[in-house]
């Protein structure tokens, strides 16, 4: 896993979590609300130059990169 910087919609920055063997994104809370458009079109360019890396399968338990705790699916919502 590899942390990016891409632009935010408020003029700073926002940390991307990626992960390029299993094509994880990790976000933290609204962070998918903070990418500006151009950021988005980036992150999909970075996610693509990665598309022939050797891919793994993701586990069935996860735990957060950050802190260890049990990451649980979920999905965005408005």
């Amino acid at each position: 896993m590899q942390a990016h910087l891409f632009a935010s919609v408020a003029g700073g920055k926002v940390e991307l979590d990626l992960c390029f063997s299993c094509h994880g994104i990790w976000f933290d809370p609204q962070e998918n609300l903070k990418l500006s458009p151009a950021a988005v079109v980036a992150l999909f360019r970075l996610m693509h130059t990665h598309r022939g890396d050797v891919r793994q399968p993701l586990a069935l338990k996860m735990a957060c990169p950050r802190c260890s705790q049990a990451l649980a699916l979920c999905h965005d919502t408005i």
